[in-house]
Parts: structure tokens; sequence; C-alpha cells
């Protein structure tokens, strides 16, 4: 039932999940030594301490992001495409648990996109290699979306604008065109509402 264990057992697994998480990401990068410091640093950190207790949306997302990150690095080191259909997955989730995932997920593609075609003397063929992984996991990203959104295109259409809205309402101060700030949550409702979904 809804116990107060039932309700906090998610954000204490998110939070579990995370170091093991952050250790491989780690060992993938640095090695085994500076991995075992990153995931015992990560799982004594104040924060990661005090919000793994709560039933926040900050400690799924973090997992979330975290998972999809490693698979995405994973997928970096080996061949195939399978680590970029569950790097997607991931994104999903956290995009579904939390619309500051976009942005976040925005940047890091901007980020990795940004460092691979700098670093690599052959430019157009990373070029090539990063669409084909970029489009697997924005494929998979808006699958789950529209699946989670009831399945009509017009539902997912109104999260995108309400969550963008939104951002850009939050991020401008709430005086948006005017607006007040609290305006924005009808704004995001509207996007979200199950009364679309029907």
């Amino acid at each position: 039932g809804p116990t107060e264990l039932a309700i906090r057992l998610f954000s204490v697994l998110s939070g579990t999940l995370s170091v093991l998480f952050v250790y491989a990401l780690a060992r993938i990068h640095y090695g085994i030594k500076t991995a075992q410091i990153a995931a015992t640093l990560f799982a004594v950190l104040p924060l990661s301490v005090l919000t793994g207790r709560y039933e926040i949306t900050d400690v799924p997302v973090v997992f979330f992001s975290l998972a999809a990150i490693f698979f995405w690095e994973y997928g970096d080191k080996r061949r195939g495409l399978w680590p970029y259909f569950v790097c997607g997955f991931f994104v999903g989730l956290a995009i579904l648990t939390k619309y500051t995932a976009i942005a976040f997920f925005g940047l890091y593609g901007l980020l990795i996109l940004l460092l691979d075609v700098l670093t690599h003397p052959k430019k157009t063929v990373v070029l090539r290699i990063l669409c084909k992984r970029f489009s697997v996991v924005c494929l998979i990203v808006f699958l789950m979306l529209t699946l989670f959104l009831g399945g009509k295109i017009n539902n997912l259409i109104y999260f995108i604008y309400g969550v963008f809205f939104w951002i850009i309402n939050q991020s401008s101060g709430g005086g948006f065109l005017g607006f007040p700030w609290h305006y924005s949550f009808a704004v995001l409702f509207d996007g979200v509402s199950p009364l679309l979904f029907f």
C-alpha cells in the first residue's frame, strides 16, 4: 500500500544505484582506483545522503541521467547500436521524471558534438557516426514520450510547448510577456493535462 517506506523506496534505490553508475563511468575513463574514490565520495556526499531519503524527483533524474551517460560512453567503447537504444530509454525516463532533463541532455549532446568534432581529424566520419547515434537516442525518446503521453502526437506537441514556455518563463524571472510567474503553471498543466489524453 501507500506507506512511507513504499514512497521512499524508489528514491533510496535510485540513490544507491547512482553510486554504481558513478563507479562505472569513472572506471571507463580513469581506472579502478579513481572509480572507487569517485563512488565513495558520491555515496557520502551530503547532498546525495540528504536527498536520497526524500521522495523528490531530483534523485531519480540523477539516476536516469547517470545511466544514460554511462550507456552513451559505453557505446563509444563498443561496437553496435544497442547501448544507444538503452541510453535513449534512460533519457526518456529522465525527461518524463523532470522536465529540466531536456535542457541537460541538450547541453550534453552539444558538448559531445563539439568535443568529438573538434578533436577528431576525420570530421565528416565523426559527424556521420554521431548523427546515427543521436538519431537512435532521439527516436527512442520520441517513442517513449508519445507512448506515455497517450499515443497522440498533439499531446507531445502540447507537452513540448508547455515545457519550453515554462523554462523560458522561469529563466526570465517570471515576467515573460508580462504574465505573472504563476501563469506558467497553467500553461504547463495545459501541456501535460490528463484530460488531453482522452
